[in-house]
């Protein structure tokens, strides 16, 4: 899933700004050497992972900052798999 941003930061730095691709879109992407080592610093930016994984290094960042607040972005093309993963998130931080 992290492909999908990612899809949507090259298209952008490459001066084509497009909407969110979908998942199947996002998968096609090949990005060239230089385009893998943007990538590859960004994503040590993002938080990419399954709810726990989420939730983990969420908490583990708003301990780091001392954070009062969290805003999170999901970067899904399809509203309804966008909404469910809000869902997800909402349901895991508040159990924390």
């Amino acid at each position: 899933m992290a492909r999908v941003p990612a899809t949507a930061l090259l298209h952008a730095r490459q001066g084509r700004p497009s909407p969110l691709p979908t998942v199947p879109q996002a998968a096609e992407m090949q990005p060239t050497g230089p385009e893998q080592e943007l990538l590859h610093r960004r994503l040590t930016d993002w938080l990419v992972g399954d709810q726990q994984t989420a939730v983990a290094r969420l908490c583990d960042l708003a301990t780091e900052l001392a954070a009062t607040e969290i805003c999170a972005v999901t970067s899904i093309a399809d509203p309804d798999e966008r909404a469910h993963s809000y869902r997800l998130l909402a349901a895991a931080a508040c159990s924390v």
